[in-house]
């Protein structure tokens, strides 16, 4: 912002106030939207999953109970009682009997596709019946020692008795071919018919009682008994799977792994949430204790249209909000700068002394809004300024949010209640159909039908055995109602499961002539022999016989329990009410009745009671339900909004604050600093009313206008010095460390010449001279920066080496492996000849023969790369930690090193700091070492352009 005019500053602040108000209220709103939809979403997705797990065991429940009945001697006779030995016409005759008395049960298709009772061999008489058809199949069924001669038994009975089991296809057939050779043709081909008609299945295996089996078949489609009709879409569909994982029914069947999932105290499983593919997400359910898997999948969830558009508007509110502020906060922030922009037009054009009567806030102006302008502090106007241009369009997108999240979160709701209402819809007609069930299953039993056909007191033992709890083992749903009771054909009770001493407390208003008797009637909830409001259905009960109904014999009366449907509310997450076609209640959930009560007191202008009401039609009864979702959150939403308004609106103030008084900062420090150019203050000029920054600023124009030069040349100076003083101490370090490398390797190399010449070797020690003076003079000589090309740095290091081979003959070879593209790379004199000698002194001195030493240069990425590798006595790692730790000491640090290493450090680290001081961090010694393997020490040295830079 340092280019920008004042006014642009100011406009854009103003800009960026708005705009990180909007997006920080954007983000909320946002995040509120998504949380309204998720939380719609997830209502909708765990009431619905719970309705689908109780509908699932409501349905294998009701698939179980008729399995028990079956098991019962009253359907096993047929199968048990030796009739293969009588004539065909017994047979017969017994046959439609059991049929009869199996059509009674009203067993839908849609869940038992198929029913066999099977006896032990031919002196029994087998059953078997396919629900979509009123007679018995005439398929010839195989006996039970067929079952077992071809190991079929063996394998039912392994999957598991009592209980609904998946078979695949083909798993009995491998039994049986393993146990062919021993069973009859005939035996093989009723087995083979019978094992064909199971595979592929749901079934529930009674195993064998009383030397017969029965055996239920569920039908293809029976799980689309678990959910309403019209509820699966594209995106969300029902599988179902066994216990082991493999997939029975659904559209779309992929391979899940439930081995890990984790058990509840009570033996069942909660809903897992497993990723799937293409975003798809399965949550899982094993229902205990039957051994079937549920898996509702869900697709990728996208926007909706309604998110969608709400998003839209607000983005276009957004933009419009943004550009109007725009428009305003130019024309305000003009307004307020006019004084500056006056003083600054003055300045740049004539200099000088500043009239400032000319420049004040409109001081001709009478009215009191002005006077009141004039004197306020811009630093005030600023604050005016950024509230209207920032708080203005934040309340009106407030405002705008608030009507779309109350439109869009109603519009969520109501699709998520119509979701839920539909389907406890058909929950609560799954219930009524385990009522009926139940009704069904004791209208065809034969103990109960007797009370209606003989006289009484001939089943004063059933009846006792009824009273005292032991009824069970006649009608498996005793557990679904409260009580019932048997009419005769005249409405008096000739039994009941309360009160059986005292049937004078019941009587029914019986059937008129001519009226058509239906299948259940159900009746309006009404006060039972306990006095509580409970739902009741009458069935009449028919004599046995061919045709589906036969000689009416009296009616039952089956008396719900007071919560018979209450369950629904819960797993539905509404309360609700069921009506029959005539309006008359049937049934009231108790939440229901305890909102009507609060709605009711409330005052009607207090808009408590947000909630919507929906009726939906019960499937398969002229019934009517009636869903009452009630949205009281959204009271709490519209307090948190608040709160988010109130807190984003006074942070807004505050940064106003901080914003006007960081752009008027330059202004106050200006003022400031030309006050302190006089000792004394200077009263204020007279001819202006106004009291602002500007006013202030022209009083002390005049008097700051010849200290500025002033201040301007001595800071010039002062930075010149420094930069002088800085070159100097450069310099002089500089020379500090070349001078200290000369005496250091000229001593050592006076000490080889002496050692020589006591060997008497005349020539040798002429040699060596030339070779040390040259070195001395190259050591002297200066130039600008000393940089030299590296191949006169190579040159004069082999005179070093000469020296050193005549001192120590045969103990070392040199090998050079010098790149030709950087002989001509400058370098500074004498970094090779410290690290070279400190390779012979301390790595190749002691050795006898064999030592080497490799000098090699390289240029890698425009740097000149130079290692200097010996294979001498190497350093352990504390060694060469403390060596690393001394070439990082700068002289003024006080530290020196002491031991055998002195020599070592000096050299290498003469060469490390002059290359940090010429080159800076660009340029880098790298020590490495192992002991008894050898040193290594590489040199990094930047380019030109590099170094250039550095120095």
């Amino acid at each position: 912002m340092n280019s920008m005019t004042h006014r642009k500053r100011i406009v854009a602040s103003s800009l960026l106030l708005l705009l990180s108000a909007l997006v920080l209220f954007g983000i909320y709103g946002y995040v509120n939207m998504n949380k309204i939809r998720n939380e719609a979403e997830y209502y909708r997705q765990s009431h619905l999953l719970s309705q689908l797990e109780y509908n699932a065991m409501s349905v294998l429940k009701q698939a179980n109970a008729f399995s028990a009945h079956i098991k019962s001697e009253e359907y096993t006779a047929y199968s048990s009682e030796f009739l293969g030995l009588g004539t065909s016409a017994e047979g017969q005759e017994a046959m439609w009997e059991l049929n009869d008395k199996i059509s009674r049960l009203y067993m839908k298709p849609e869940l038992i596709q198929s029913l066999y009772i099977l006896g032990e061999d031919s002196k029994q008489l087998n059953y078997a019946r396919a629900f979509d058809q009123p007679s018995p199949l005439a398929e010839e069924l195989p006996w039970i020692e067929d079952l077992n001669g071809t190991g079929i038994m063996e394998a039912l009975t392994a999957k598991g008795i009592g209980f609904p089991v998946y078979i695949q296809e083909g798993e009995l057939q491998r039994q049986m071919r393993r146990k062919w050779t021993y069973v009859s043709d005939l035996q093989l081909q009723r087995a083979s018919e019978f094992v064909h008609a199971l595979e592929g299945k749901w079934i529930i295996n009674n195993g064998i009682n009383d030397y017969t089996l029965s055996l239920m078949v569920l039908g293809d489609d029976f799980p689309r008994e678990f959910l309403m009709e019209d509820e699966e879409e594209d995106s969300r569909h029902l599988s179902i799977y066994t216990d082991q994982g493999i997939g029975t029914w659904g559209a779309s069947l992929v391979p899940l792994d439930f081995s890990g999932q984790p058990d509840l105290p009570d033996g069942q499983t909660s809903w897992t949430r497993m990723s799937g593919d293409k975003g798809q997400v399965h949550y899982i359910k094993k229902l205990a204790p039957y051994g079937v898997v549920l898996v509702w999948t869900e697709g990728k969830a996208g926007w909706s249209g309604g998110f969608s558009r709400t998003i839209a508007t607000i983005g276009a509110a957004f933009v419009l909000l943004l550009s109007g502020s725009l428009i305003l906060s130019m024309m305000l922030a003009k307004s307020i700068l006019s004084p500056l922009h006056k003083l600054s037009r003055f300045i740049r054009s004539q200099g000088g002394a500043l009239p400032l009567s000319t420049y004040s806030w409109r001081r001709s102006s009478d009215k009191q809004a002005d006077k009141l302008l004039a004197a306020t502090s811009i630093r005030t106007k600023l604050v005016l300024l950024f509230l209207a241009t920032v708080l203005v369009p934040l309340l009106t997108m407030v405002v705008l949010y608030s009507a779309l999240q109350n439109h869009y979160a109603r519009q969520e709701w109501k699709r998520t209640a119509e979701a839920l209402s539909g389907q406890m819809g058909w929950t609560v007609s799954k219930q009524a159909e385990v009522f009926e069930g139940a009704a069904h299953a004791l209208a065809a039993n034969d103990m109960l039908s007797a009370y209606l056909t003989l006289p009484s007191g001939s089943f004063q033992a059933a009846s006792g055995a009824a009273a005292n709890g032991r009824s069970g083992a006649i009608y498996p749903e005793s557990e679904e109602f409260a009580y019932f009771i048997l009419y005769d054909m005249n409405g008096s009770a000739r039994y009941s499961t309360i009160f059986s001493n005292n049937l004078s407390l019941f009587y029914l208003e019986p059937q008129g002539e001519g009226e058509e008797s239906p299948a259940i009637a159900w009746l309006p909830e009404a006060p039972d022999v306990y006095n509580h409001l409970a739902g009741q259905l009458i069935k009449q009960i028919y004599r046995g016989g061919r045709d589906e109904r036969g000689t009416p014999l009296g009616y039952l009366q089956l008396v719900l329990k007071p919560d018979a449907f209450q369950a629904v509310e819960r797993l539905g997450g509404a309360a609700f009410r069921i009506e029959d076609g005539q309006g008359q209640l049937m049934f009231q959930s108790q939440g229901y009745e305890e909102r009507d009560l609060l709605s009711g007191h409330a005052p009607a202008s207090a808009g408590r009671d947000i909630s919507l009401v929906l009726t939906e039609n019960v499937p398969k009864f002229d019934w009517s339900v009636t869903v009452k979702f009630s949205f009281d959150a959204w009271h709490d939403r519209n307090r948190e909004l608040l709160w988010v308004v109130a807190s984003v609106a006074l942070l807004c103030f505050l940064v106003a604050l901080t914003l006007s008084r960081w752009l008027v900062r330059p202004i106050g420090l200006l003022q400031e600093a030309m006050e302190r150019i006089n000792e004394h203050r200077v009263p204020l000029a007279a001819g202006s009313g106004a009291r602002d920054e500007v006013s202030l600023l022209a009083q002390h124009y005049n008097r700051m206008v010849e200290k500025i030069n002033q201040l301007v040349e001595e800071d010039y100076r002062s930075k010149l010095r420094e930069k002088e003083l800085n070159e100097l101490k450069t310099q002089a370090e500089m020379s500090m460390l070349q001078q200290q490398i000369n005496p250091h390797f000229l001593y050592n190399t006076l000490e080889s010449i002496n050692m020589e010449a006591q060997r008497n070797n005349g020539e040798a020690v002429n040699k060596m001279i030339g070779s040390l003076a040259k070195l001395f003079r190259y050591s002297i000589r200066s130039g600008p920066e000393q940089g030299v090309p590296l191949e006169t740095e190579i040159e004069y290091t082999k005179y070093y080496i000469t020296v050193q081979e005549n001192r120590f003959k045969d103990r070392f070879a040199v090998k050079w492996d010098i790149d030709p593209a950087s002989l001509s790379f400058a370098v500074l004199k004498l970094i090779l000849q410290p690290i070279v000698e400190n390779a012979i002194n301390h790595g190749l001195s002691e050795y006898a023969s064999g030592g080497e030493l490799s000098i090699s240069s390289r240029l890698e990425e425009g740097r000149l790369v130079i290692a200097i590798a010996d294979n001498g006595t190497g350093m352990r790692v504390p060694e060469l930690e403390r060596l690393r730790e001394r070439l990082k000491l700068k002289p003024e640090d006080g530290q020196r090193p002491t031991g055998a290493s002195v020599q070592r450090g000096i050299g290498l680290g003469n060469v490390y700091r002059r290359l940090k001081i010429y080159y800076g961090d660009q340029a880098d010694v790298r020590v490495e070492s192992r002991f008894m393997r050898g040193t290594t020490v590489t040199l990094i040295i930047p380019g030109a352009d590099e170094g250039s830079e550095s120095k």
